[in-house]
Order: C-alpha cells, then structure tokens, then sequence
C-alpha cells in the first residue's frame, strides 16, 4: 500500500480525473491512466506501456 493508504485505495487518472484502482492502472512518467484512457492524442488508438513515446506537454 501506499503511505498512509489502505489496501485497495486508489489514485486519480491523469486524463478523466476519476478513481483508478490499483487492479486496473497503468502507471507511465509518474502518472496513472486508465487503460481505456491511455490512448494516443492524435488517433485515439490504444497505447501499451512499451509502444509510447512521450513529447512533453502540447
């Protein structure tokens, strides 16, 4: 668990803000996604953690 967190807990997805439990996260460059949410900004494909490339903040 995570300081101060109870099992279970969960953190906030970077681009819809609402609840991500552990079970369901994918976690890149510090931030947490759902995987539904995790999607390319141009053609809205899904991504997989080893086929991204990050450029920064648009």
């Amino acid at each position: 668990t995570q300081a101060g967190l109870p099992a279970g807990s969960s953190d906030v997805c970077f681009f819809c803000k609402q609840r991500v439990y552990v079970m369901e996260r994918l976690s890149a460059e510090g931030l947490f996604f759902h995987r539904s949410c995790f999607q390319c900004e141009s053609c809205s494909s899904s991504l997989r953690l080893a086929e991204y490339a990050y450029h920064g903040p648009s």
